[in-house]
């Protein structure tokens, strides 16, 4: 399947499936209010981290006007340029939120980006497993592991802060090799 038409999948199906609000959207990190994360703990917490570039994104607003509760969710459609971590095509979907605490991209852009698959059980309340399966089965799609933390373009990653993901991704393959 080609980049345009997964976005398109992606789309569709996440416009029919909806969202849900996250009642922690407010940078909540490890139970705490705006909680202070490090390159070291969210690479150890994430499944997958890469540096990646984004080719397009696109908004998709709720259908269910009845639930104005709803979010909007930006998706963004990312080559990735190199994994420090975990396992990942060419490409993979960003899946974020329209709320205070989303973590939004811009076309053209090199990120760094600390990454989770997008349905954890807060996300999936309410919805039947069905429809819950169809966003599992996005071609990599993921989720901002913490949308206040340490994912950020890759020219604002620091110097230090490279070093620890570094250290990180050698420390991850010794311990696979194992």
């Amino acid at each position: 399947m080609n980049g345009r038409r997964a976005l398109a999948l992606c789309v569709t199906i996440l416009a029919a499936v909806g969202g849900a609000s996250q009642a922690q959207a407010l940078c909540l990190y490890r139970g705490e209010f705006h909680g202070r994360s490090t390159i070291t703990g969210e690479f150890r917490e994430s499944s997958l981290v890469i540096k990646g570039t984004v080719i397009e994104t696109h908004d998709i607003p709720p259908v269910d006007v009845d639930h104005s509760e709803l979010d909007s969710y930006a998706v963004a459609r990312i080559r990735v340029d190199e994994v420090f971590k975990g396992q990942a095509g060419q490409e993979v979907f960003l899946i974020s939120e329209r709320n205070s605490g989303g973590f939004y991209v811009d076309a053209g852009v090199q990120y760094l980006l600390f990454l989770d698959p997008p349905v954890r059980a807060d996300w999936s309340k309410g919805y039947e497993p069905a429809e819950v399966a169809k966003v599992q089965s996005l071609p990599r799609p993921r989720f901002i592991n913490y949308n206040c933390g340490q994912s950020a373009p890759w020219v604002e990653v620091s110097a230090a802060k490279r070093k620890a993901l570094d250290f990180e991704t050698r420390r991850q393959k010794v311990l696979r090799s194992r």
